[in-house]
C-alpha cells in the first residue's frame, strides 16, 4: 500500500493527528509515573506493617522462647498468620538453627536475610521485596532480631506476605489509564475537526475563492473577516494586494499608450537612420578604394624596412661578435706565452732535482745494506753469546753457585730479547730498502713525465701560432661588414623618401574622413534616441509577460 505524503495531507488531518499523539504521549507518562509511584507507597507501607507486626509477634513469643517452650511458639504464630493473613513464619535460635516454621515456602530467602547483618537497621528490623517471575507470586519478606533485656539477640523471626494483590492493582491501573487514553485521543481527534473547520477552514475557502476571481481579472472581490486573530490579518493583507492589482492593471493600460506612441517615433527615426546609412555606404566606398592603395604602399615600406633592419641586425650582431672574440684574444695572449716559458723553465729545475734525488736514494739504499749486514753481524753475536751463557750456567750450577745462576739466568733472558728486537730491526731495514726501490722506480716515470711536457709545451706553441691565423681572418669578416653598413646606410635613404610620400597620402585621407565623421556623429545621436526608445518597449513589454504568467491571461 503506498504511503500518503504528509504535504498532501488536510491541515484538519495534521492537527488531529498532531493532537492525538501528544494526548497519547501524556497519558503514557502519567500512567508511568503512577504506576511507579503507587508501587514506591504500597512497599514502603508494606514495610512499615511488617515492621510493626514483627515487632507485636516477637513481645509475644520472647519468654517461650528463653524457656525453650517451642510449642506455644509455634501456636501463637499459627494464630497470628491466620489473624492478619500473613503468607508464613519461621523463628531461628541463637545458633542459627530453625526451631519453628508454619506456611513458609522461601525458608532459603528468610536464611539468606538473617546471615546478611548488614541489612539490618538500629532496631533490628530487615525487609525485602521478592519479585518472581510470575509476578502473582511476589512476596515481601520481614525479619525482626528478637533481643534479651540485655539486648543481646537470641533469635530471629520472620513473617512473609504476598504482594500478588501489588500485581493486580498495577493491571487494574494500567487497563483503567489506557481506556481513559483511547477516549482522550478521540475526544482530541474530534474535538480538532471541529476546531480547524471553524477556525481554519472557513477563512481559507474564501481566500481561495477571491484567488480565483482575481485570476480571471475580477479585481472587485473582496475577503469579509471578522476575526482579528492571524487569519483576519491575512485577509487584510489580501485585499490590500487586491487594490496593489488593480493599480497595477491601470499602469500597464498607460503604458501602452505611450508604447504607441513610441513605436511611432521609433518608425520616423529608423527612416532617417537608413538615409544616414547609405550616405555613410557611399563615402565608405570611395574611401575604400584610396585605402586599399595606401595599404599597398605601406606594405611595400613595410618589407623594405623589415630586410633592413634584418640586415642591421646581422651587422651588429657579428660585429658585437667579433669585437669580444678578438679582445677576449688580444687580452688572453700575453699572459699563456708569459707562463710557457716559465713552466720550460720550471721543467729543468724539476728535472735536475728529480737527479739529484734519485742519485740520494741510491746512496740511501747502499746505506741500508751496510746497516742490514751490520744487524747481521750483532745478531749473530748475540746467539753465540745465548749459547756462551747457557754452556756457563750450567757450569756454574754443576758448581753450587746459586747467585751467579740467577745473574745468568736474567743475562740470557736479556740475549734472547735483544735477539728479538735485533730480527725487527732487520725486517725494518728490508721494508726501508723496498720503500727506496720503490721511490726510484717513481722517479724514473716522472723523469718521462717530464719529457712530455717539454712535447706539450712545443704543441702549444703551434696552437698559438694557428690562433694569429684566426684574428686575421677575424679581421677580414669586419672589413666587410663595414660595406654591409655603407649598403644599408643607402636603403635607409630610399626608406625615408617612400615614408614621406605615404605622410602626403595619409594627410589627403585624413581630411576626407572628416566629411565621413561628421555624417557619423548624427547618425551616432539617431542611434541614442533608439536606444532609449528600445528601453522604454523592454521595460513594458516585460512588465506585461510577467503580469500574463501571474494570472493566467
Amino acid at each position: 500500500m503506498k504511503k500518503l505524503p504528509l504535504s498532501n495531507m488536510s491541515i484538519t488531518f495534521k492537527i488531529a493527528i498532531s493532537l492525538g499523539m501528544l494526548i497519547a504521549f501524556l497519558m503514557l507518562t502519567l500512567g508511568i509515573i503512577t504506576a511507579y509511584q503507587m508501587n514506591e507507597t504500597v512497599q514502603v507501607g508494606e514495610k512499615d506493617k511488617g515492621s510493626y507486626l514483627t515487632e507485636a509477634l516477637s513481645g509475644q513469643i520472647i519468654n517461650q522462647l528463653q524457656a525453650g517452650n517451642y510449642q506455644p511458639v509455634k501456636q501463637n504464630i499459627r494464630q497470628f498468620i491466620s489473624e492478619f493473613g500473613m503468607e508464613g513464619a519461621i523463628v531461628v535460635n541463637a545458633q542459627g538453627k530453625i526451631v519453628v516454621i508454619e506456611g513458609l515456602t522461601r525458608a532459603n530467602h528468610m536464611m539468606a536475610m538473617i546471615g546478611d547483618l548488614k541489612g539490618f537497621d538500629s532496631t533490628g528490623y530487615s525487609a525485602k521485596y521478592i519479585k518472581e517471575q510470575d509476578e502473582a507470586n511476589s512476596a515481601f519478606l520481614f525479619i525482626r532480631a528478637i533481643k534479651d533485656a540485655a539486648g543481646q539477640p537470641m533469635g530471629y523471626l520472620g513473617l512473609s506476605s504476598s504482594a500478588g494483590y501489588l500485581h493486580r492493582n498495577t493491571n487494574s491501573l494500567v487497563y483503567l489509564l489506557g481506556g481513559i487514553t483511547i477516549a482522550a485521543i478521540i475526544a482530541g481527534i474530534f474535538l480538532s475537526m471541529i476546531i480547524s473547520r471553524r477556525i481554519l477552514n472557513r477563512p481559507i475557502i474564501a481566500l481561495a475563492a477571491a484567488t480565483e476571481n482575481i485570476a480571471t481579472g475580477n479585481f472587485s472581490m473582496k475577503v469579509n473577516s471578522r476575526n482579528q486573530d492571524e487569519l483576519g490579518n491575512l485577509a487584510s493583507s489580501f485585499n490590500t494586494m487586491t487594490g496593489y492589482l488593480s493599480n497595477l492593471f491601470r499602469s500597464i493600460t498607460t503604458y501602452t499608450g505611450e508604447l504607441v506612441k513610441s513605436c511611432q517615433s521609433l518608425s520616423t527615426a529608423v527612416k532617417s537612420s537608413e538615409n544616414a546609412s547609405k550616405k555613410l555606404t557611399e563615402s565608405m566606398q570611395e574611401h575604400a578604394g584610396r585605402t586599399g592603395e595606401h595599404i599597398s604602399m605601406l606594405r611595400g615600406c613595410a618589407d623594405l624596412a623589415q630586410g633592413l633592419v634584418e640586415r642591421v641586425e646581422r651587422s651588429g650582431q657579428a660585429l658585437r661578435r667579433s669585437a669580444n672574440e678578438i679582445a677576449a684574444i688580444a687580452g688572453d695572449a700575453q699572459e699563456p706565452a708569459r707562463l710557457m716559458y716559465g713552466a720550460a723553465d720550471s721543467i729543468e729545475d724539476v728535472q735536475c732535482s728529480l737527479e739529484r734525488l734519485k742519485n740520494s736514494a741510491g746512496d740511501n739504499l747502499a746505506a741500508f745494506d751496510e746497516m742490514k749486514q751490520l744487524a747481521l753481524v750483532f745478531s749473530d753475536y748475540l746467539d753465540r753469546s745465548r749459547a756462551f751463557n747457557f754452556n756457563l750456567a750450567l757450569e756454574v750450577a754443576k758448581l753450587g753457585g746459586q747467585d751467579l745462576t740467577r745473574e745468568l739466568n736474567d743475562l740470557q733472558q736479556m740475549s734472547d730479547e735483544g735477539m728479538e728486537k735485533t730480527r725487527g730491526y732487520i725486517a725494518s731495514i728490508d721494508n726501508a730498502g723496498q720503500s727506496v726501490e720503490s721511490m726510484l722506480k717513481a722517479l724514473d716515470d716522472n723523469l718521462g713525465t717530464v719529457e712530455q711536457g717539454k712535447k706539450a709545451l712545443v704543441e702549444a706553441g703551434a696552437c698559438w701560432n694557428s690562433l694569429g691565423g684566426k684574428l686575421v681572418a677575424e679581421s677580414d669578416v669586419i672589413d666587410g661588414l663595414m660595406d654591409s653598413m655603407a649598403e644599408n646606410e643607402k636603403q635607409r635613404g630610399q626608406l625615408l623618401e617612400s615614408l614621406g610620400y605615404l605622410m602626403e597620402e595619409l594627410d589627403k585621407a585624413l581630411r576626407e574622413f572628416n566629411g565621413t565623421g561628421e555624417a557619423g556623429e548624427r547618425q551616432t545621436e539617431q542611434l541614442g534616441q533608439l536606444e532609449s526608445t528600445m528601453r522604454r518597449i523592454l521595460r513594458v513589454s516585460n512588465a506585461l509577460n510577467n503580469l500574463c504568467l501571474q494570472f493566467k491571461i
